[in-house]
C-alpha cells in the first residue's frame, strides 16, 4: 500500500525532531511532533482544530525530555515501527486506498490509550487539555486530501531490531 507525500513529509520531519531533541531514536514524541510540523495532512488539520501545533508540542517535549547532545543517522523506535506497521492496519481497515498522515495519527493515539507504559503523547496531550478520543473521533472523520507519489512507491522506514 502506498503512503502519501505528506506522510513521508512528517516522517522526515519527525526524523529531524529528534535529531533537534537530541534523542538516539525516532519515538512516538517525535512522529506527533513530525505529523503537526508537516502541516497540510489530515493529521495536522486535526491537531491544529486543538490548538496543538508544532511550537506547543516542543515546549512539552521539552519540559519531558529536555535536549540532549544531537545524534545522526537515526534509528527508529521499535515502538516507532510498530506505529507505521498499525497506521497501514488502521487505512486497510477504513478502506482506504493509501496510507496518510491521519492513519498515522490514529495509530498513535491508539496508542498512547491503549499502552500506559509510553505515556509521552498521553502526557503532551494531557499537558495541553486534548482529550486523546476526541483527537481520534476527529481524525477518522477528518477529509484525506492527501497526494500520492507520481512514479514509484516509498518504502516504510523498518523499526530498529
Amino acid at each position: 500500500m502506498n503512503q502519501t507525500i505528506e506522510y513521508h513529509r512528517s516522517v522526515a520531519l519527525a526524523n529531524d525532531g529528534a535529531m533537534t531533541f537530541g534523542s538516539p531514536h525516532v519515538c512516538t514524541e517525535h512522529l506527533l511532533l513530525g505529523l503537526a510540523a508537516e502541516g497540510k495532512g489530515a493529521a495536522a488539520k486535526t491537531l491544529k482544530s486543538f490548538g496543538v501545533g508544532v511550537k506547543e508540542i516542543s515546549s512539552e517535549l521539552k519540559k519531558l525530555i529536555g535536549i540532549e547532545v544531537a545524534y545522526e543517522n537515526i534509528p527508529f523506535s521499535i515502538r516507532a515501527g510498530s506505529i507505521f506497521e498499525r497506521s497501514h492496519k488502521i487505512a486497510l481497515s477504513m478502506f482506504d486506498r493509501h496510507v496518510g498522515t491521519k492513519h498515522m495519527l490514529i495509530a498513535l493515539i491508539d496508542d498512547a490509550i491503549e499502552n500506559s507504559n509510553e505515556p509521552r503523547i498521553a502526557l503532551i496531550m494531557k499537558n495541553l487539555k486534548v482529550d486523546l478520543n476526541s483527537i481520534r473521533e476527529k481524525a477518522v472523520m477528518e477529509k484525506d486530501r492527501e497526494k500520492l507519489p507520481s512514479g514509484g512507491r516509498f518504502i516504510v522506514p523498518q523499526k530498529e531490531t
